[in-house]
């Protein structure tokens, strides 16, 4: 008798037995298991199964995956800032409190200290974030290209003027206040995990190593001098109800200044 006979013998007497079925894949090795199921598929025997094939057959929607930290912990970060943000534009930074924000969000103190120092990092973060997706999303890094320091400087404070239109004149009458310290570049400069205003600091510095600065004075001077430009113009701004365009400001304001802290250019001689 041959081996494929044996086999098909050997599958129909155990066929009908239900316990067989679900050890015989372990009992057997892979080639009397894949002889087995062609046999039952010759002599139309039900195939053999495993005991946990019917929930793998069920996929993912039978699956409960748990969420990775990393997106666990933007989610909450997201949670804390819109409720922060909500506050500032409804109450005022008077209610800004960190039992207020956590209030709103639905976390714990604990849960906010482990994202955030303070209420005034999380605003620095806040508006680290989204400042940053507002660039991207209307092109930033395009408009910027091939421009000389000066000019990307200026376009930085355009879209941020025009982000403050995105933002609401609201958010930024709370937003530009005294007690905010998050506003204070002195105290920010150069700190992580955010700083707002890192990519004028990049271009200052980058036109000192060109030897295009004035000397005098290090880049952080000038790159102070041109934050508390905007600043003034933002706070203006909100103290006139949004009376009149940034832009315009900073072209009055902000581009004299950038010139004169620039080197001159060498002179030409005539032929």
């Amino acid at each position: 008798m041959s081996i494929l006979h044996e086999k098909r013998d050997f599958v129909q007497k155990i066929a009908p037995c239900e316990k067989f079925r679900f050890t015989f894949s372990d009992a057997c090795d892979k080639t009397m298991t894949e002889s087995a199921h062609r046999a039952r598929s010759i002599w139309n025997v039900p195939p053999l199964r495993h005991p946990h094939s019917r929930n793998i057959r069920k996929g993912w929607n039978s699956v409960q995956l748990s969420t990775p930290k990393q997106v666990q912990t933007q989610e909450t970060k997201q949670k804390i800032y819109k409720a922060a943000s909500s506050i500032l534009k409804k109450k005022g930074y008077a209610y800004l409190t960190v039992s207020n924000i956590c209030a709103v969000a639905g976390v714990s103190n604990g849960t906010f200290f482990y994202h955030f120092k303070t209420k005034d990092e999380l605003l620095v973060y806040y508006n680290y974030q989204k400042f940053a997706e507002f660039r991207e999303k209307n092109n930033f890094s395009e408009a910027v290209a091939g421009k000389a320091f000066d000019k990307r400087i200026l376009l930085f404070y355009y879209y941020w003027s025009d982000y403050m239109l995105d933002v609401g004149l609201d958010f930024c009458c709370n937003y530009y206040n005294t007690k905010n310290t998050s506003i204070d570049t002195r105290r920010w400069h150069q700190r992580q995990p955010a700083y707002v205003w890192g990519y004028p600091d990049s271009c200052l510095q980058e036109a000192a190593e060109q030897g295009l600065l004035k000397p005098g004075y290090p880049p952080d001077h000038y790159g102070e001098v041109v934050v508390t430009i905007m600043k003034g113009i933002a706070f203006d701004w909100c103290l006139s109800g949004a009376a009149f365009d940034m832009h315009e400001r900073l072209d009055e304001i902000m581009v004299p200044y950038l010139k004169s802290i620039q080197t001159a250019p060498p002179e030409t001689t005539g032929a």
